[in-house]
């Protein structure tokens, strides 16, 4: 079994997975993320449900992976079995477990995660197809739930919970980012477009967004921001950018940071609070922890040591 997640926020909101809706700023933190195990159950569900069904401002994506179970999503009884998802977001009354677990046990992947606002009542609380839309620029329709995969779905539904967890675990948020943007633009892809679309090598939209990166590098980007910049959709973006220049928008974005702060370090004078504010960081703490992974030393260190040579 998979090792589990638990309320996993981040340092620093990442900034691909920000949200701004009606004029207010919503950042991502993970609830919940990993593979669950329960055991045999004989609860049988009977009516009233709301007394197994709960609802809140949490959006939950439940891959069910062995054993069989009996579950709800407002008011309905859904009977589990492997490679059946489940989506459901803010609002949306459900109990994934509710009913009889057959056999010796029931395995369900899941990955669940909130969009917060800047207070602690204030969450973004739109459908599951109007949050991808906002995300990557498309307009997704919505998408009854649940549905079942097939093996290749299946494979890479999984895929992606465990590497995300796996990558929580090591406290690796910059890659744990980047795999949580791709299984989003996969689940937005496969399952909330009317007709998938297909789209050819676009070279000078991949090269626009390439220089836009380049010369608004401290700035804060989003996905949405380079698919309304291009005219392809996110999940175009992230595959086709990172199959031409062999590193995710995000992580390519970061890289230049690191190295404009690595050339003021050595010709300026300026603290290093002053880069790391000038090269986009919110602050000292986030600015040295990332340094330190990119460059394997603090930057007052590595200042230090560029004037010895």
């Amino acid at each position: 079994m998979k090792s589990y997640v638990r309320h996993m926020k981040f340092e620093h909101s990442p900034q691909m997975l920000e949200i701004s809706y009606e004029g207010r700023r919503y950042s991502f933190s993970v609830l919940n993320s990993g593979t669950e195990l329960i055991g045999r159950s004989s609860r049988k569900l009977v009516r009233p449900y709301d007394k197994y069904q709960h609802s809140h401002r949490v959006y939950h994506i439940v891959l069910y992976c062995e054993g069989e179970t009996q579950f709800l999503i407002d008011d309905k009884i859904f009977e589990a079995s492997p490679c059946m998802l489940a989506m459901t977001g803010p609002g949306e009354k459900h109990c994934f477990s509710a009913g009889l677990c057959a056999r010796d046990k029931l395995i369900y992947k899941c990955f669940s995660f909130i969009l917060e606002g800047d207070t602690e009542d204030d969450a973004l609380q739109v459908p599951v197809h109007e949050l991808f839309s906002l995300y990557f620029g498309n307009s997704f329709v919505k998408k009854d739930f649940p549905v079942m995969l097939n093996k290749r779905l299946f494979s890479r539904a999984a895929g992606f919970i465990d590497e995300i967890t796996e990558r929580l675990i090591d406290n690796d948020q910059t890659a744990a980012c980047s795999s949580i943007i791709n299984f989003m633009g996969f689940l937005a892809t496969s399952f909330f477009l009317q007709e998938k679309k297909r789209f050819g090598d676009d070279e000078s939209s991949l090269l626009k967004i390439k220089n836009f990166i380049e010369k608004n590098f401290s700035e804060k980007l989003r996905i949405s921001d380079l698919a309304k910049l291009s005219g392809l959709s996110g999940e175009y973006i992230i595959r086709s950018f990172g199959r031409k220049y062999m590193v995710t928008p995000m992580a390519y974005q970061m890289e230049l940071r690191i190295k404009a702060a690595r050339s003021m370090l050595v010709a300026t004078n300026l603290s290093v609070g002053e880069i790391a504010a000038r090269t986009g960081f919110n602050d000292i703490y986030h600015f040295s922890k990332s340094f330190r992974k990119y460059c394997g030393c603090t930057p007052s260190n590595y200042r230090a040591a560029a004037f010895l040579v």
